[in-house]
């Protein structure tokens, strides 16, 4: 995205306090701060980009004079989004992977001997223990599902970790596996809303899983891990190990 490295830790900080704030007991003043100065920098970065283009990804959005063209707020929403999403949902995904590996020692230990199947591991977490546990949606009319009806103008929260653990889609379901058919897991949604970062998504889980494999074969669980305090986001807040 074109961010100078020197303010990487600035992006850290305001990911996370955007992230906890939507966290139960989170600091909403803290998320407050934070989306006004992340906001600030994207809108200047987006008029910097408009004057002289480089080669990354803001130069790539602000391009276009056509009824399509995003206008300013849209960009500099866009540009938050990719960043704060990018962020916690593939930390989470790491760490989710490692608790799971930790969970079926028989399967760490392959992990251990062929790092190479940390895809494997990936996308059986993305299923098993995604990062994302349910989807906010609004109904536009009735909607009938197991002889219930959803009215119009309804709040929905869909629970894709759920369809995740289905037993009339998945067989064994709430065991963790490396041989399965994934096929048609929703981790990343579907449709004209499935997530447009699951490419690169996927690449970071695996290289960071093969990684550590390689690098630190012996890691084992240390102590109790903790989980984040939300209703919509499923990830660790630490995972004590030993190397």
């Amino acid at each position: 995205m074109g961010i100078p490295a020197h303010r990487q830790d600035d992006f850290k900080r305001w990911s996370d306090h955007l992230v906890d704030g939507l966290l139960t007991g989170g600091s909403t003043i803290k998320m407050a701060a934070s989306a006004l100065e992340i906001v600030t920098f994207f809108a200047t970065i987006v008029k910097q980009r408009r004057r002289q283009p480089s080669d990354d990804l803001v130069s790539l959005l602000v391009t276009g004079d056509d009824d399509s063209a995003l206008n300013t707020p849209e960009l500099v929403a866009f540009s938050v989004l990719l960043l704060v999403a990018g962020n916690e949902t593939t930390t989470n995904l790491t760490s989710n992977t490692m608790l799971a590996l930790f969970d079926w020692p028989d399967l760490c230990q392959q992990l251990q001997a062929d790092p190479t199947l940390a895809a494997a591991a990936i996308e059986e977490t993305l299923r098993f223990d995604g990062p994302g546990q349910g989807l906010l949606r609004a109904t536009t009319t009735n909607v009938e599902i197991a002889n219930a009806t959803i009215p119009v103008e309804s709040r929905v929260m869909a629970m894709i970790a759920s369809a995740n653990r289905d037993p009339r889609h998945w067989e064994d379901p709430d065991t963790f596996r490396l041989d399965r058919d994934l096929n048609g897991h929703l981790a990343f949604g579907s449709g004209i809303h499935y997530c447009i970062g699951n490419t690169l998504a996927r690449l970071e889980g695996r290289v960071a899983i093969e990684t550590i494999f390689r690098r630190m074969p012996d890691i084992r669980p240390a102590g109790q891990p903790t989980r984040i305090n939300s209703p919509v986001l499923r990830g660790l807040r630490s995972l004590p190990v030993t190397i």
